[in-house]
């Protein structure tokens, strides 16, 4: 109005919604005169308390004398707009890791997947991990921070390649740090473990052959073994024997069995018969190799060529 007001005074805002609200200070001026066409402020602070979510607003009135008349001004119960009081943002975080096993020199995935199970966002939100071993490469997180909404969730992605030497059961350590949107506090996660993940030797595979019996003469059989053994700790699949070369004139069967798939540290023998013709005569050896594949990582392993001991071939 054009008159000035006196000894204007608001009542205490009353909220509504949330009771539990708690009045932590009050205006520093409890009524003032306010001159024609210029406002006053009077602040309240209420503090929220763990439990207080949900929405809110506040009620409060207004009253005061008009100078000139000295009549009595007031102005009824007013409504704020309704405010929101958000959970603060809480992360949580798990760790898994593909695949379960893996050979030296594999790479593997570690994703970190974490949820904010608050209301309010978390923002800046950025993980850290480690490997138990420090022999492997580990890559830098992908992304490497987000924002998650309240209810939200944010996988954060690694590569790891192990190395040669690294066999063993390797573990990966992780937390994640962000900042509550609302209050720009902290926001930690405990440290938190993947399950371990086994690093095995990779596949390497070693050949002997033995020729037997060591004389005999023309148009008699020969019994070719190759033995196999896989010397490391991921499974050899596939494992399939070359052909056997160092013969003459006779007749060479397929081995037995054609493939096979060897454990890591066993053997597998693979026969071969030899019947010798005629006029066949003087010294044999047999000269082979083997291939297959490393059951973890699908790599390719290889045997280097050896020979059969010597076999004389008389009449």
């Amino acid at each position: 109005g054009e008159a000035d007001a006196d000894d204007v005074m608001p009542s205490a805002p009353i909220p509504k919604g949330v009771q539990t609200l708690k009045l932590s200070s009050s205006p520093t001026t409890a009524k003032a005169d306010i001159t024609s066409g210029r406002s006053q402020y009077f602040t309240w602070i209420y503090a929220t308390d763990a439990g207080d979510a949900g929405s809110v607003m506040f009620s409060g009135s207004v009253a005061g004398k008009d100078h000139n008349s000295g009549e009595n001004v007031s102005l009824d119960s007013i409504d704020s707009r309704v405010m929101s009081i958000q959970t603060p943002a809480n992360l949580m975080a798990t760790i898994t890791t593909s695949p379960a096993q893996t050979s030296e020199g594999q790479g593997m995935t570690i994703v970190m997947s974490v949820t904010n199970t608050g209301q309010s966002t978390a923002e800046a939100v950025m993980p850290s991990m480690q490997a138990s071993s420090e022999n492997g490469v580990l890559s830098s997180p992908t992304p490497v921070n987000a924002t998650i909404p309240g209810g939200g969730k944010q996988d954060f992605t690694w590569s790891y390649t192990s190395v040669q030497g690294d066999a063993g059961d390797v573990v990966f350590s992780g937390e994640v740090s962000g900042k509550d949107q609302n209050s720009g506090k902290a926001v930690l996660s405990g440290v938190i473990n993947s399950d371990s993940v086994t690093v095995q030797a990779a596949t390497s595979l070693k050949a002997t052959i033995v020729a037997s019996p060591a004389q005999v003469n023309w148009g008699q059989d020969i019994t070719v073994v190759m033995t196999i053994t896989n010397t490391g700790q991921s499974t050899a699949d596939a494992v399939t024997p070359s052909e056997l070369t160092g013969f003459a004139d006779g007749v060479m069967s397929a081995p037995t069995p054609v493939r096979a798939i060897i454990p890591g540290g066993e053997s597998q023998d693979f026969t071969w018969v030899y019947t010798s013709a005629e006029g066949d005569v003087g010294e044999l050896m047999f000269s082979g190799s083997v291939s297959g594949k490393d059951h973890n990582s699908g790599n390719d392993a290889f045997s280097v060529s050896v020979d059969s001991n010597i076999v004389t071939i008389g009449r």
